[in-house]
């Protein structure tokens, strides 16, 4: 298994480095803050990361985009994107939609082009309060009525929802069988209407909204992939998702651990440099080391999936390496805000604004407490992972 980063990778890595230092760092604190980004200012970065090719690198070369179709790449960008604010990665993950290689021609014209060319933003309703890492608990139905469906129910936590042109909805369609299906919806169909906006701990500007659906009238054409297979769909993004989860979480612990190296040597207490104290030494080096293993945990998946290997076998190392990233980040950024004292709980720097994002991280495509049973079902006794 070759885990070689190629430089065109490095190339594409340094320009997402670019671009957050010189675009995105200004904006953190205020966006934070005010708790939304404007529409003007999303098309304006949209626009910016367009021109450098950043914002459609990973969508097919037919339709417009960079045509780069590895892991590999793509974690290597998240990495970056893991170091500033969550709502700024709609940016960079164009290309990996759900369902795309199951979509029509048609669908792919009305509503994946226009979120690839930056005009639209398509949301992603599965989770319900009792629908979590358990999605086939879900209560929203659809039932068959002739060349139509009829929709009905509830979704909560669906993320960037109220600034959104289109959702991509799972409904249960064979109660019986538990069978899900996916629909491609525009927003302002009859039937759909927006909740209350969730606030969060962190993630502030992500917006995520409840989303009512009152006999939603829903034409054939909006299936998305076959009839009853919505949740294969669905997990056959869920092991890229996961790593993407895993590789926010090593760039926000690279941050941190350069940020407490730098801060550890010009800091002095007592006469001497916190550098020299061997209890934050302890720490940094303890923080460092968990996050290369982290990284080269979730680089091999990355490798394996480039290779060739298929949605099953990447399930067990993508759940493994989510795991280890996002627990990993949790404990780095809680040691860079105790190095940091008073500064580090402060909001003069990001340490604990990264800490409320990369908090979630734990729990997003699959509680850890869940990835680590199904890990276990099948390390331990054989099972087929779920």
């Amino acid at each position: 298994m070759d885990v070689t980063i190629p430089e065109e990778y490095r190339s594409l890595k340094q320009l997402a480095k670019t671009f957050r230092e010189k675009e995105l760092a200004p904006l953190e604190s205020h966006i934070d803050q005010e708790g939304f980004i404007s529409q003007d200012l999303w098309k304006q970065l949209v626009a910016k990361s367009k021109a450098i090719g950043l914002f459609n690198a990973f969508v097919p070369e037919k339709y417009g985009g960079g045509g780069i179709r590895s892991w590999l790449a793509h974690i290597l960008v998240w990495e970056e994107i893991g170091k500033t604010l969550t709502v700024f990665r709609r940016l960079f993950d164009n290309g990996y939609e759900v369902g795309v290689k199951e979509a029509t021609e048609e669908q792919i014209r009305q509503f994946y082009i226009p979120v690839w060319q930056g005009e639209k933003r398509m949301a992603y309703a599965l989770t319900e309060p009792d629908a979590g890492s358990d999605s086939l608990a879900m209560k929203t139905t659809a039932t068959s009525k002739g060349n139509k469906w009829v929709v009905n129910g509830m979704k909560y936590f669906v993320s960037a929802a109220p600034v959104s042109d289109f959702i991509c909805t799972f409904a249960m369609t064979d109660k019986e069988r538990r069978r899900v299906t996916a629909f491609l919806l525009h927003k302002d169909t009859p039937g759909i209407t927006l909740g209350r906006v969730q606030k969060l701990m962190g993630s502030h500007a992500t917006e995520p909204s409840e989303v009512y659906f009152d006999d939603c009238l829903v034409d054939n054409s909006n299936v998305l992939g076959e009839v009853g297979k919505g949740l294969r769909l669905f997990f056959s993004n869920l092991n890229l998702w996961r790593l993407r989860v895993g590789a926010a979480g090593i760039g926000a612990a690279e941050y941190a651990v350069e940020a407490c190296i730098r801060y550890a040597k010009q800091r002095i207490t007592f006469g001497q440099a916190l550098a020299k104290r061997q209890a934050i030494q302890g720490m940094i080096i303890d923080s460092w080391i968990e996050a290369e293993q982290a990284r080269w945990l979730t680089y091999s998946t990355c490798a394996k999936a480039d290779e060739g290997a298929s949605i099953e076998n990447l399930m067990l190392p993508s759940a493994a390496a989510k795991v280890a990233a996002t627990e990993m980040a949790c404990k780095v950024l809680d040691r860079a805000i105790q190095i940091h004292g008073g500064l580090g709980y402060s909001c003069d720097i990001p340490f604990e604004r990264m800490y409320r994002d990369i908090r979630a991280n734990r729990f997003l495509e699959g509680a850890n407490e869940t990835l680590k049973f199904r890990v276990a079902a099948q390390q331990l006794f054989g099972k087929e992972y779920i």
